[in-house]
């Protein structure tokens, strides 16, 4: 009796036949298969899941395949219904449970339900352990959602074909992506505006509650009553008014002096509001250099927390071996 057989047909063909049939036969041979594969159903399956702790395909010089692979291709032959998928993808607390529903789905979904489930996992920055040949390596649930989307392969299993983002966006099948950060810049900006509001309109409160203006302003804003001169001047009275009246005539005219007020305000506001606004690009460019700097320095440190780990195993692990040469030669 064939193992494929009561599948459903998914692109064209069998569902397990989505994984190549060199990896189809090694994990059929593998123990974790015979063991833990046995008799499995859709519940029985979220128990197994649940206890995974890494991810990856054949590894090793013998090509042994991973746990992860071996609950894939079991998943491919149960062929759980798509609420039940969902849930695997939804799950917020066991990583590798969501991470096995996002590749089961990438591989038997829909173009339209693979963006629409694998997209949001963009924002899981979470870190899993793949399984390589070289040992353990630190991907993140969003690295691996992006080579599900974008490449051909994963963990040496071929993907279906999927159109491009962009162009389902053309033919009206899905709607423009928006990420979070742009919603995180416009809630920038409109707490920015508000607070240019709020600063020009505390400058024109001057006036009472009833609208009438305030004595202090009304006062200032009132002109001086003109002075009073003699009809009949004495010789230096008309010296000294001559002179003053030279002295006026260089002055500036009141109305002169409130238009240059006026544009020398003008002027300064719209310099402060574009330094604001330079400001707040150059703000939102150093947040994001630093966020993209700090993930860095977190992959660096995990790399190199890696590599101690191996390098201590290593010597772990040659350390009987040279005691034993030690006692042989002692021995001789």
């Amino acid at each position: 009796m064939s193992r494929n057989q009561g599948t459903r047909s998914v692109h064209g063909t069998s569902a397990p036949n989505l994984v190549e049939q060199i990896m189809r036969n090694r994990i059929y041979r593998s123990l974790y298969w015979k063991e833990k594969c046995f008799a499995l159903n859709a519940e029985s399956l979220v128990d197994r899941a649940m206890e995974l702790r890494s991810f990856g395909g054949c590894v090793g010089g013998t090509n042994k395949p991973t746990d992860f692979i071996c609950l894939l291709l079991a998943m491919l032959q149960i062929q759980p219904e798509m609420e039940i998928v969902s849930e695997f993808i939804r799950n917020e607390d066991y990583r590798y449970v969501r991470v096995l529903g996002a590749f089961y789905m990438r591989l038997v979904g829909s173009a339209k339900d693979i963006y629409r489930y694998l997209e949001p996992l963009y924002y899981d920055y979470r870190k899993l352990r793949k399984l390589t040949d070289t040992g353990f390596s630190i991907v993140h649930v969003d690295e691996l959602v992006d080579e599900l989307l974008n490449t051909t392969q994963c963990c040496g299993v071929t993907l279906p074909h999927i159109p491009r983002r962009w162009t389902m966006e053309e033919t009206g099948q899905l709607s423009p992506r928006r990420s979070l950060l742009e919603d995180e810049m416009l809630l920038e900006e409109v707490e920015g505006a508000a607070d240019e509001d709020t600063g020009l309109s505390g400058g024109d409160n001057d006036e009472d509650d009833d609208g009438r203006a305030s004595p202090v302003r009304s006062r200032k804003s009132s002109p001086s009553p003109p002075r009073r001169h003699d009809r009949s001047p004495s010789p230096s009275s008309s010296s000294s008014s001559s002179s003053s009246r030279h002295r006026k005539s260089r002055s500036p005219s009141p109305a002169e002096s409130r238009s240059g007020s006026s544009s020398g305000s003008r002027s300064e506001g719209r310099s402060s509001g574009g330094d604001r606004d330079r400001d707040r690009d150059r703000r939102d460019r150093d947040r994001s250099r630093d966020r993209s700097h700090r993930r860095d320095d977190e992959r660096d440190r995990d790399r190199d927390r890696d590599r101690h780990r191996r390098d201590r195993s290593r010597s772990r692990s040659a350390s009987p071996r040279r005691r034993r040469s030690d006692r042989d030669r002692s021995r001789s």
